[in-house]
């Protein structure tokens, strides 16, 4: 899937889906794979490969690839019309970006039965795929009374229908207008406005390993002096999370997968302020789902000076401990109203060393990495 397409987030949907009859779904099919992707596909009765279920993660990326077979011997039958929905993630960010991104047929049409997704991951139980942030969105969408099904082994779907992917990370973090008219909606429906004016979306209650601002609890505290209220999006059910970011006026972030959520809800006088925590190009999928999404440009704040890892261990960028230079983030923020102007002091001489033992403590020796080449930052 690597070539040339371009994304044009300004471009309706250019047809309906296609319906295969008795599609025979292979979600765990046979032959290589590399890196995130794996063999999953739909097939017609024939055997015909029906290329409209290769899930992708960019415009000229894909996620699944197709089985080099159809399936074969004895199928679970699913009866009814069933929306084909993708690639099911549990994680977060790749849920509300990849997992959502065929749902749009579901503003016009209510006749479907439920939604049929590739798994993931491999669990005994297909349910557990469901538990916590997949079927809470789903609700919340106003999708509760469709079964949802993400089977481990391969079935025939007496009708089918495949929808053109709207969503996804890269380019496609824009989605297409359709989504994107139907997402807000629902999930402004959903819940109303409710809570503070200004938030900060923090990272200080998720386990160590997921990384995070080397100092976030100065950071932290700092904010909360100039009335930013901390919203830890993980302790919080789908509608409260809605609720906060519909009301809020000021959010202030690390580029998180909670921020997803929030463009989809944010009203367009929100201003956004978004910290980049890791040395990746990814901060900038927010930037074109929250202009795409609710109209507003977020101020990114790109002021790394260097990261920790964990030592003798591959570098995951994403999950790396950051350091800032809180001076030019202050500066930062002020100009644009965020905070007062010298509100935010740089942390003592001794803060840096003392918040590097408390990971140590608990992941082990780290490695320190600069920041100071041009492109570094985008790496």
């Amino acid at each position: 899937m690597r070539g040339g397409h371009r994304f044009d987030p300004d471009a309706p949907l250019s047809s309906a889906p296609r319906v295969v009859r008795r599609a025979h779904v292979h979600p765990w099919g046979a032959g290589e794979a590399r890196g995130f992707r794996r063999r999953a596909g739909v097939f017609t009765e024939a055997g015909e490969a029906v290329s409209e279920s290769i899930c992708l993660r960019g415009p000229n990326l894909a996620a699944t690839l197709m089985p080099e077979a159809p399936p074969e011997g004895e199928m679970e039958g699913l009866a009814g019309r069933w929306l084909f929905g993708g690639l099911l993630y549990t994680h977060f960010g790749h849920l509300i970006c990849e997992s959502i991104g065929r749902l749009w047929p579901l503003a016009a049409d209510t006749g479907f039965d439920g939604i049929l997704f590739f798994p993931k991951k491999k669990f005994g139980w297909e349910n557990k795929q469901f538990a916590g942030a997949p079927r809470g969105l789903f609700k919340a969408l106003g999708l509760g009374r469709l079964d949802l099904r993400a089977p481990q082994r391969p079935v025939v779907v007496e009708e089918l229908h495949l929808p053109e992917q709207a969503f996804g990370t890269g380019e496609m973090c824009a989605a297409r207008p359709e989504l994107r008219g139907f997402l807000r909606e629902r999930l402004c429906a959903s819940e109303a406005p409710s809570g503070p004016e200004k938030i900060y979306v923090s990272r200080q209650l998720l386990n160590s390993k997921r990384g995070s601002l080397l100092l976030e609890d100065h950071l932290a505290a700092q904010l909360a002096a100039e009335g930013y209220v901390p919203v830890h999006p993980q302790e919080l059910s789908i509608p409260e999370q809605v609720a906060l970011y519909r009301a809020a006026r000021q959010i202030i972030s690390t580029d998180c997968s909670a921020l997803h959520l929030a463009a989809m809800v944010a009203e367009p006088q929100c201003q956004i302020a978004i910290v980049q925590r890791a040395p990746t190009p990814h901060i900038h999928d927010f930037r074109r789902q929250f202009e795409a999404f609710a109209g507003i440009t977020p101020l990114i704040l790109d002021v790394m000076t260097g990261f920790w890892s964990v030592s003798g261990q591959r570098v995951v960028k994403r999950e790396v401990f950051t350091e800032l230079e809180f001076s030019r983030l202050g500066e930062g923020l002020s100009a644009a109203g965020f905070i007062t102007r010298g509100s935010l002091r740089p942390p003592g001489a001794d803060a840096a060393v003392a918040a590097k033992t408390r990971i140590e403590a608990a992941l082990g020796p780290l490695s320190h990495h600069a920041l100071d080449r041009p492109g570094d930052h985008a790496a």
